[in-house]
């Protein structure tokens, strides 16, 4: 598992732990602090996906051929 995976793995169990549930039930204006607190972050995630312009992109050598075939792969899974 990624640590980004693990880390949110992390905060549900937390917060599912602290009954964050029945605190927004109880404060309405907290899940609405979280919920925009959601947007921002996947506005910054976007932006930065959009910004590094592919850098992450996995480019495959034409030249090169693979040596496994799908079925390989599926037999690997």
């Amino acid at each position: 598992m990624m640590a980004g995976e693990l880390f949110v793995v992390a905060v549900v169990a937390l917060a599912t732990l602290g009954g964050v549930a029945a605190v927004m039930l109880a404060y309405p204006e907290m899940f609405v602090i979280f919920r925009l607190a959601g947007v921002a972050y996947l506005a910054l995630v976007g932006i930065q996906l959009w910004q590094s312009r592919g850098a992450m992109a996995v480019t495959q050598d034409a030249s090169k051929s693979d040596s496994m075939t799908r079925t390989s792969l599926q037999l690997r899974a």
